[in-house]
């Protein structure tokens, strides 16, 4: 099924208003996140996203706190509750070690 999804490591791709309503109010995390933080958090760190290629929404959101040396840390991942169970989240932590592998 993941055939119908693509993985992209573009910051500028990343829905910043979905990104922030998942994480703010269906996350346990970061319940009351505000906007602002969260949108400080994208621009620090590398994010990376799955898409629906027909319709190019976001349906799935990572983003990697590091110090582009010896450590990284995925945090805030979030899978859309629609598009669950069908293999996205495993495509999205993939591409996110390929993307940081050396």
């Amino acid at each position: 099924m993941t055939e119908r999804y693509i993985f992209s490591a573009e910051t500028d791709r990343v829905d910043r208003a979905r990104v922030h309503q998942w994480l703010s109010e269906q996350s346990y995390w970061a319940q009351g996140r505000a906007r602002e933080k969260q949108d400080a958090a994208i621009d620090a760190s590398r994010n990376y996203g799955v898409y629906d290629i027909g319709s190019g929404e976001q349906v799935a959101y990572g983003r990697v706190v590091t110090d582009g040396v010896t450590f990284a840390w995925l945090c805030d991942v979030f899978v859309a509750t629609e598009a669950r169970g069908q293999g996205i989240g495993k495509m999205l932590a993939a591409g996110v070690m390929a993307d940081l592998e050396p």
